[in-house]
């Protein structure tokens, strides 16, 4: 179902250009801007151990895959003189974390990092101004294709995983204000909240090490089965008995600045 929003959003996205470019009414969007979690979950519980095993520490690990910079462009077709429809794409790189667990001589150190790119419709509604300036909002929603890589390194020995998640459709909302010029550019700046949760469908190993530096992948068993995909955990498909799938915190708050060329 989603799969076949994404191909319905972006068939009419090419219809609806150009037959705004047809009548000579598109507008063309390059922006970017940062985002902040507003929400954060539990990754991990980082001890420290001394030669002889004793726990010393313990360090509670915390992020958010909202958290990031955001690089997008987008098309918007005026529907009346204040509202605007506006088709969004682009990529979003997560700021990633890094932590190091101690086991009396030997550190393992892991790093998590994530992007995405999302596929957006938002409707905009523009008022009248002063001094030159137009304030606006709107909402809307989409689908956000996640990528999310862990490594974890000690000494030669490597372990490096790719977490898919369940394309999950968001929703936004945004004021912000504009400020034309008189050759067909205008400038624009915003706040945007986005609400976005993820839920894991699986997880693969892509690379794995010894402590001598040797590729074990073939090796690997993750799901306990004889599907013939050692390395692949599908939740929704393997043992029962495996833990249930992790949900990450995406939603996020964020300012957006750009500039509108209008066509």
């Amino acid at each position: 179902m989603k799969k076949f929003l994404v191909v319905f959003v972006f068939i009419s996205c090419i219809g609806l250009f150009q037959m705004a470019l047809g009548q000579g009414v598109v507008n063309v969007k390059f922006q970017g801007g940062y985002s902040l979690g507003t929400s954060k979950q539990l990754l991990e519980e980082v001890e420290t151990r001394d030669s002889n095993g004793l726990l010393t520490s313990v360090e509670d690990i915390y992020h958010s895959f909202g958290k990031g910079i955001n690089i997008r462009g987008a098309v918007g077709i005026p529907v009346t003189p204040n509202i605007e429809l506006n088709f969004e794409t682009g990529i979003s790189l997560s700021n990633g974390t890094s932590f190091e667990e101690t086991f009396g001589t030997q550190t393992e150190t892991t790093e998590i990092t994530a992007r995405h790119i999302p596929i957006l419709i938002t409707v905009i509604a523009s008022t009248g101004g002063a001094n030159g300036i137009v304030p606006y909002a709107g909402g809307g929603g989409g689908v956000y294709l996640y990528s999310i890589k862990s490594r974890t390194t000690a000494g030669q020995a490597v372990w490096e995983e790719e977490h898919r998640v369940k394309m999950p459709i968001g929703f936004h909302g945004l004021v912000g204000f504009e400020l034309p010029t008189p050759n067909n550019i205008t400038f624009f700046g915003e706040i945007r909240f986005v609400s976005l949760s993820l839920l894991q469908s699986e997880i693969e190993v892509t690379e794995a090490k010894n402590e001598d530096g040797m590729d074990v992948l073939n090796f690997v068993d993750i799901d306990d089965n004889t599907d013939g995909n050692q390395q692949v955990l599908e939740y929704e498909k393997d043992n029962k008995d495996k833990p249930a799938p992790g949900s990450f915190p995406a939603s996020n708050i964020g300012i957006i600045v750009g500039a509108k060329i209008s066509l």
